[in-house]
C-alpha cells in the first residue's frame, strides 16, 4: 500500500484493481470483516456447551485411540489416551470435542455461541464490520429453507420445461402410438427429476451427526472474524462479561475540549460461572508444558502465565489445497489470574496455529509483559 495513491487523485485502473478489486483487496480489513474458519479455537464454545447440557463434567474421561469411533471417523492429532476436560484443551483432542459436541447436541453448542455473540457483528465502531456463522438451529432453519426454496425452483423450471417440450411433441404427434411412447417418456424424465430433487433435499437441506462433529472442532460450517473471536476469548477471560470492542475512546475539538467520549457497552453471558471457571482453568492447561500453546508463553516473567487455545483450519478456499493447506489460529488471555489482555490472530496458509499464529502472540505477549514493563513495574 503506497500512502502517496489518495493524494487526492484519482486513482488508474491498475491501483484501483489493487485495492478494491482483486480478491481480497489491498483495502480488506481481515480482522474484522475476513471470515476465518476457526478450527481448534472454537473447542472451549464446545467444551462450555458440553458441560451446561449436563452431559459432560470436567472430570469426565473419554478416550482417543486416533480417531472418532462414529461416521464419519474423524481423524485425531494424535493418540491421546484417556482425557479429562483440562486435558484435552491443553492437547487439543478431536476425538474428546467430537464426543462433548454429540453430548451437547448442536442446540446447546449454538446457544453458548451465541452468548458470546459469535452469530453477529460486535458492534465494533469501525465500518464495513463483518458477521460470523454459527451453525445454531436458527441458522439451520433460515439457510436449509433458503435451499429448499432454490433446489424446489430449479426442478420446478425444469418439469416446466419439459411439459412445454413434450406438451408440443405429443401435440404435433400422427399417432396414438406415438402419443403415448412420448408420454411415457415424459413420465420418466418427470420422475427422473422428482428423484433427484428428493436426492438434492436430503443432501444439502439436512443436518447430519458429522456436522455436529465438524462443528465441534471448529470446522464445517463455522466462521468468524478476528475481532469476534478476540471479544468472545475476552469474555472467558474476564469472568463472563462481553464487552462490545471499540478503538476510539474520545473525541477532541480542535481547541482540546472533549466533544465525545466512548461510554463501555457491556452484557453478561448467560454461562454458570463454575462453566466458565473451569474452562478458563482448561485454558491455562494449554499455555503450560505439554500444552499446545506453551511455545508463546516461555518467556513471560514467573506468575504471568495465561490461557490459550491454538487452531489449525481447513477453509476450502481457493488457492487451499486440501488436506495439505491450513490457516494456522491462536486465541489467548493473560495474565492467567488477573487478565489483562485478549488476543486472536489469523495467518493465513500457517498451517498450524502454534507455529504461525502462536508466534505472532509471543512476540505480543513478550513486549506487553517484558519490554514495555520497567524493572520496578516487574
Amino acid at each position: 500500500m503506497y500512502p502517496e495513491d489518495f493524494n487526492g487523485n484519482s486513482l488508474n485502473q491498475d491501483q484501483a484493481d489493487y485495492y478494491f478489486n482483486q480478491h481480497p483487496a489491498a483495502l480488506f480489513n481481515r480482522a474484522i470483516q475476513g471470515s476465518y474458519v476457526p478450527g481448534s479455537t472454537f473447542k472451549p464454545i464446545t467444551g462450555m456447551a458440553a458441560l451446561a447440557s449436563g452431559n459432560l463434567t470436567p472430570e469426565t474421561r473419554i478416550t482417543c485411540s486416533g480417531a472418532y469411533w462414529y461416521k464419519p471417523y474423524i481423524k485425531c492429532t494424535g493418540v491421546h489416551g484417556s482425557l479429562n476436560y483440562y486435558q484435552a484443551m491443553a492437547r487439543s483432542c478431536n476425538v474428546y470435542f467430537q464426543e462433548a459436541a454429540r453430548r451437547a447436541g448442536i442446540g446447546f453448542i449454538g446457544m453458548t455461541g451465541h452468548e458470546f455473540n459469535m452469530d453477529a457483528k460486535t458492534g465494533l465502531d469501525l465500518p464495513f464490520e463483518g458477521a460470523g456463522l454459527l451453525p445454531s438451529i436458527n441458522w439451520q432453519n433460515i439457510e436449509f429453507n433458503r435451499r429448499s426454496a432454490a433446489i424446489n425452483r430449479d426442478i420446478d423450471d425444469q418439469l416446466d420445461e419439459l411439459e412445454e417440450e413434450y406438451g408440443a411433441l405429443i401435440c404435433e404427434a400422427m399417432t396414438d402410438q406415438e402419443k403415448g411412447r412420448l408420454e411415457r417418456e415424459w413420465n420418466s424424465k418427470k420422475n427422473s427429476l422428482e428423484a433427484r430433487r428428493r436426492e438434492r433435499l436430503t443432501a444439502d437441506t439436512t443436518w447430519r451427526d458429522a456436522d455436529t462433529f465438524n462443528t465441534g472442532i471448529g470446522q464445517g460450517y463455522n466462521q468468524y472474524t478476528i475481532i469476534e473471536m478476540a471479544a468472545y476469548v475476552a469474555a472467558i477471560a474476564n469472568g463472563g462479561t462481553y464487552y462490545t470492542p471499540y478503538v476510539v475512546e474520545k473525541i477532541f475539538y480542535p481547541d482540546g475540549t472533549l466533544k465525545s467520549e466512548h461510554e463501555p457497552v457491556s452484557r453478561a453471558v448467560d454461562i454458570d460461572q463454575w462453566i466458565l471457571d473451569v474452562t478458563r482453568q482448561a485454558m491455562t492447561t494449554a499455555a503450560r508444558p505439554g500444552g499446545t500453546a506453551y511455545g508463546a508463553f516461555t518467556n513471560l516473567p514467573y506468575g504471568v502465565g495465561g490461557g490459550a487455545k491454538t487452531g489449525t483450519a481447513q477453509p476450502g478456499r481457493t488457492g487451499y489445497i486440501k488436506n495439505k493447506d491450513f490457516d494456522g489460529l491462536f486465541i489467548c488471555f493473560a495474565p492467567a489470574e488477573k487478565p489483562e489482555i485478549a488476543f486472536a490472530c489469523v495467518i493465513e496458509h500457517g498451517n498450524s496455529g502454534s507455529g504461525s499464529a502462536g508466534r505472532v502472540a509471543k512476540g505480543v505477549l513478550e513486549y506487553l509483559f517484558i519490554e514495555r514493563r520497567t524493572p520496578d513495574e516487574g
